[in-house]
Parts: structure tokens; sequence; C-alpha cells
């Protein structure tokens, strides 16, 4: 049936429609290493949207799954919910446990005739792929029998197809980025990685997962296939990642093949002591879909080697180097990877050791005393607790906006009561009505006067005009509840923005949108550099409380104002002012709406629109 459907929505400038191709016979069969391109595969979307309308309770695609693609596919197959190949996606789930990886190699396992029809590629020697295994034999061919019926039926590949400016978009961004030095690989694990094919596979359906999928293909070699969540994206960036701040992700998949046969080869000689170890982390585990002690290993030894190749590409002094060791370290610690720290220490002896060690199975040895000389420790999962400056009206947590400056977020946004400067109470207050004695959306002038909050009046102003100054201040700084010497961030190429959100150290895990807090949904969340926790997908009163103690940073959804009107789905859509000019007319800004963070080059405003302000104080170390 011919069906109509919403357009994807693309809100980047500059983005070039390209022509969508027809499907070729095998699109699988041709790989290279380290090909300049990763490429979206329809099989491992078609497999993850099936999983998506099973409403199987663990998948959490609102929040990890770019919203304009997430409504668009509820929207486009909302009556396929009832198709044979979802229902057997939620008894093969249940029954065996058939999920996750098992899903994106099932996927990647499909090839696509011209005439639409789904077979397993013929490329792959069956039974070579531990993650396909998982599948029970008999379900296999039932699935691809449902699948290729739903493929059909819904017109999989219409909608598939209207992705492709997104998906190009992704790709040339993740390219950006792609700067991993593979030839790590094969110096450190001792594996011919130089003559594996390899295919990068970039999915915007995993619910933020990402799988180290691997599989022997026809010929006797090993394809390396790590599939890769594309679940946020900005004008420049996807996922958090930049040039400067290597995808560990991506070096964490590629390990998995390398690694999970090494733990299931030694297993036997470990299993007393990492049942031990799982036993006081199975709450965590689970919840993060580990679900046994093998698997644990298998997320242990990868994460300590990911380490590695961190501590080995940094260009920092060694006292510099011991604390990002650290703060890496504590951030698997704090997960419940309770080992990671020993195998950290031991991959280093085998670093400096190598040149007696042909491969890494044969220093597994020492691997396995580690493991078994490892005494648990209660762990109570907890934030660390940091010594940060503590000044009233300012959150605790120290904020790298460049390589050599610092800030602290004040408590709040920012407020006109009429009089006064005010912090709002709460990170997560926003007007959603016009209130004259309570402004929290302002236009970008060169003044403070009382006028400002209501309307754009800045005569004489120039493009070098810095947003706003109280006249008290050649900084053009504020001072707000006895706060002196507050201002907004830069957003200019390589600018304040662009560093605290991509291009610090560690940048990746120190934010999150979109998040929900005390029932407000679609907030950006910023941790301090030495955060070492994990930012959770919602909060409630109390874990908020303890977030925030920790430095967190929530900028709200409070949307924007024109006139007396609060506008732009209030809730939805978070505006905040920059402290650069486009022209005497806009201003830069940093924007989120729909999974996607937005800010300079591409997203200004006219500066008689009214957008929200967080102040930030910079701190001298």
């Amino acid at each position: 049936m011919k069906k109509c459907f919403p357009l994807v929505v693309v809100a980047l400038l500059g983005l070039v429609l390209v022509s969508c191709t027809e499907k070729e016979d095998d699109p699988q069969n041709n790989y290279s290493f380290n090909s300049a391109d990763p490429h979206f595969d329809e099989g491992v979307e078609l497999m993850w949207l099936i999983w998506k309308l099973a409403d199987l309770s663990y998948y959490d695609f609102n929040h990890y799954c770019i919203r304009s693609i997430n409504e668009s596919a509820d929207a486009y197959f909302a009556d396929m919910k009832g198709h044979l190949a979802v229902s057997l996606a939620k008894s093969i789930a249940n029954e065996y446990g058939v999920g996750y990886d098992a899903v994106a190699a099932f996927g990647l396992h499909l090839t696509f005739s011209k005439k639409g029809e789904i077979s397993f590629n013929p490329a792959f020697t069956e039974g070579g792929d531990s993650h396909f295994n998982c599948w029970p034999e008999k379900e296999k061919m039932r699935m691809l029998a449902a699948v290729n019926d739903f493929y059909q039926q819904s017109n999989f590949h219409e909608w598939y197809l209207s992705l492709e400016p997104m998906q190009q978009q992704a790709i040339s961004l993740f390219n950006k980025v792609n700067n991993v030095d593979y030839g790590w690989f094969s110096r450190f694990f001792g594996s011919a990685f130089d003559d594996m094919p390899t295919q990068i596979v970039l999915s915007f359906l995993l619910a933020g997962h990402n799988f180290g999928c691997s599989a022997i293909m026809e010929n006797g070699k090993k394809l390396l296939s790590p599939v890769i969540n594309i679940y946020q994206m900005s004008s420049t960036n996807v996922n958090g990642y930049s040039s400067t701040s290597t995808p560990s992700v991506l070096i964490h998949e590629f390990c998995h093949p390398f690694c999970n046969p090494l733990v299931d080869k030694y297993w036997s000689s470990m299993e007393d002591k990492a049942s031990k170890v799982f036993t006081r982390v199975a709450d965590q585990m689970k919840a993060m879909a580990y679900p046994d002690p093998n698997t644990m290993m298998h997320e242990t030894l990868v994460r300590s080697c990911t380490i590695r190749y961190l501590m080995s590409h940094l260009s920092l002094t060694e006292q510099e180097k011991a604390r990002n060791k650290n703060m890496y370290i504590q951030s698997e610690e704090n997960k419940g990877f309770m080992m990671v720290r020993t195998l950290v220490d031991v991959l280093e002896i085998f670093e400096q050791q190598q040149a007696q060690y042909a491969t890494l199975d044969d220093f597994m040895p020492e691997i396995i005393k580690a493991v078994n000389a490892y005494e648990p420790v209660i762990y109570n999962g907890k934030h660390d607790q940091y010594t940060y400056p503590s000044t009233p009206n300012l959150l605790p947590g120290l904020f790298s906006v460049s390589p050599t400056q610092k800030v602290q977020f004040t408590k709040s946004n920012l407020y006109w009561n009429g009089k006064e400067w005010r912090f709002e109470a709460n990170q997560m207050n926003y007007p959603v009505d016009w209130d004259p004695n309570h402004v929290s959306h302002f236009y970008w002038t060169a003044t403070a006067a009382s006028a400002y909050a209501k309307t754009y009046v800045s005569p004489g102003n120039t493009v070098n005009d810095r947003f706003f100054c109280d006249g008290s201040d050649d900084a053009h700084c504020l001072t707000v509840e006895g706060v002196s010497g507050l201002r907004v961030l830069s957003d200019t190429e390589n600018g304040e923005i662009e560093y605290l959100l991509y291009q610090r150290t560690n940048a990746q895990n120190l934010f999150r949108f979109p998040v929900e807090i005390k029932g407000v949904g679609d907030c950006l969340i910023i941790a301090p550099d030495n955060y070492s926790g994990s930012i959770d997908i919602s909060y409630d009163e109390t874990s908020w409380a303890t977030a925030e103690a920790a430095g967190l940073v929530c900028l709200a959804p409070d949307g924007l104002r024109k006139g007396a009107s609060i506008e732009r789905k209030a809730g939805n859509e978070g505006f905040y002012w920059s402290g650069n000019p486009l022209d005497k007319d806009g201003a830069f800004m940093l924007c989120f709406s729909a999974g996607m963070i937005y800010h300079y080059p591409n997203y200004y405003s006219p500066r008689n629109c009214g957008l929200s302000i967080r102040l930030v104080k910079d701190v001298a170390e």
C-alpha cells in the first residue's frame, strides 16, 4: 500500500540534498579497511525499527533517538505494530533473550535485491558471528520471512530513503572526527588488523547503544563492523565528538572483536573471581544490558584497553596524564567496572614489555593473575565528592571554555523583577506567560536599563557591542545578587560554547540531551571537567539534588519571546544568547531542539527576540 508520511525536517543550514539511489543487489560484498566514509545500513535500521515497534521496556528510543526521526517512525509505522515480525520480535526477545548486538548482527547479515527481496548475505560464513549465533536457528528463518513481508507491506524503503539528507549530514560530521590511529590495534593486540576488512555502520535507531559486531567472511577473514548510534546532532558535530577529542566509543567497539575471544578463551581461569565481583555490581551491570559475569569481563577488558589507547595518544605532561588516567578510571568505576584500575595498570606493564610478547594473547596469563589477585571492595555507586570553589549563587563545578580559561555557572537563569537583576529559584524555572515583573527572556542590546527587559532600544549600537553591560564594568559584565563579573559565553568558530561541548577533555561524556529533571523534559545537562559519574536520562528530587551538588548545570527548554508572547514550544526547545553579535540586527545563540544542538555559525536570532540568559564567572585556578 502507498503511504503518506511526515518528512523528516533537517534544520541545518547549508545542507546539500542529494538524490536517492537505487539499491544494489548485494551492497555488502565489498569492504575496505578504514573506509573514508562510514555508511548507514538498511538492514540494521529495518531490524531496529521492528524492535522499536515491539515496545520492549528496556529500550529507550524516546531519549536516545533524534526526535524528528523518532516521531516520523511512530507516525509512518503506526499501523504495523500488529505485524507478525513485531510479535516475533517480542516473543524471541522474551523467550531467548535475543536483543542488542544480536539485532544489529541480524540486520548486517541481510542483503536486498533490486526487487526488494531480502535474504542472508552469502558473503558471511554461517556460524562465524557470535552475535548472529545468539539467534536460535529455527527463529532465523521465521524472522527472515516475516521481515520480508514487513518490508513490503510497510514501504520501509520509502521511509528509509527519506532519511538520506540526515544520513549524509551524519556521515559528513562523523568523518570529521574519525581521526582514530588504526595502526594502534596491530601494535597493541599483535593481530594483523591492517589486513582485516572493516566497515563502520552508523544508525539512528539503536536506542543509545553501540555494538562491536564482527563476522567471518567466506574468504576466511574476520570483518570488523562496529555499529554506532547517532542519537544527537548539531550543525557541526554528532554525539559530542570533536576532531580534538577522539571518539572513544569507536575505539571501544573496535576492541570488542579482539577482547571478547580472549576472555572466552581463558574464562575458566577467571570465572570464579569474576563471578564474586559480579555479585556486588549485578544491578548496575544488568541495567546496562550486561547480564552475567562473562559479559562484564568482556566490557572490563575492552574499557581497560580503550583507556590504554587514550593514554598513549595524549600530548600532556606526566602530571596531566596521571590526572586524566584517574578520571577515565573513575568514570568506569562509577559505572560498576571495579577491576578496570587493576587491568589498566597491568596493561601498562604489557606495553612496557611488549618486546617479550608477540600478542596480547601471550600476555593473558599475567592478566589472569591480576584478575585473581583482585580483592573486591564495597562499591557504593555514589558520585565522588569534589573540592570546588564555594561561592553563593554559583554552582560548584569548574568548566573549561578554552585551553586556558575555566568558569563557574550561576545557580540558575537570569531574570529582571522590574527593579533589579535576580536569579531564578532553581535551574528548571522558566516563565510560560509574559510578566513585566518577572522577565526571563531578554533582547540582545548594549544596555541594561529597565527598558532593556521589554523593548529593543539600543541607540548607536555597533557590531562590536557585547551583550549586556550594566554601565559599571568595562568588561561588559553584570553584578547579580552580590556576584560581580558575570558574563555570557562567546560563540564563535573555536569559541567557548564549542570548546565546552566538544573540545575539552572527555567532552563526549560531559553533556547529555535530552534529560528530564523533576518532570521538566528536554533539558541540556553539562557536567564539570572532572565529573566522573554518569549523566542519567531522568532525575527525581533526590537524585537531582545529588547531581547538582556535584556541579551539574541544567539549561531548561524555555522557548523564546516575541513581544509579550512566549513562543517556540516552551518545555520542548531551549534558546540561550551568546555574547557575540552577527551584525547590528542579529546575534548568535545556543539552541537545542528535537534531539539536536545548534550554535555558531548556523544559528543566530534577531536581537529583538527574547532569549534566555545563563551567566558564568571566570575563575583563576
